[in-house]
């Protein structure tokens, strides 16, 4: 027999997403990372993901010259764990060059649970169709704005 589900128990469920893991990183170090991803923050990450280069431009930064697969991997160390990287896109960019070079970058992804970063690649995928569809029909004058109002109204529709 089943159990009627209560917003209690989709509140317990939820603080899943608020724990935080302990990832050892060397002798002397450490940092935390969130191993299980919310909706609501692969939801702004894939908002981010999806205007970076734009207001990358907009800032003066030659955005072409990043690796968009590190600029993803990146991405998640930037959502899912407590390291204070800023969201300015400036500041971000140079938070990336450094994480990059650091020795502990592919440990710090490797320490994210495979099915959350399958998860949120399954989201951003879904994601990233639904706006190339979008923009496929309206290609001219693409502002910050405009690209930000077709990303809310991609995600919109992915959760309803």
């Amino acid at each position: 027999m089943s159990k009627k589900i209560t917003l209690t128990d989709i509140k317990n469920d939820n603080k899943a997403y608020s724990q935080k893991k302990r990832v050892e990183l060397s002798d002397d170090s450490h940092v935390f990372i969130y191993p299980h991803f919310s909706p609501t923050k692969m939801a702004e990450l894939s908002k981010e993901l999806a205007t970076d280069a734009i207001r990358a431009k907009e800032a003066g930064i030659d955005f072409e010259k990043i690796n968009l697969t590190d600029w993803s991997l990146y991405s998640i160390i930037y959502k899912f764990a407590d390291l204070g990287i800023p969201s300015e896109i400036k500041k971000k960019v140079q938070a990336f060059q450094l994480l990059v070079d650091w020795k502990h970058f592919g440990d710090l992804i490797e320490a994210f649970p495979k099915e959350s970063i399958k998860e949120f690649e399954n989201y951003f995928m879904r994601f990233q169709q639904g706006v190339f569809e979008v923009l496929d029909r309206d290609k001219e004058n693409l502002s910050t704005e405009k690209v930000e109002n077709i990303v809310l109204d991609v995600q919109d529709n992915l959760v309803n």
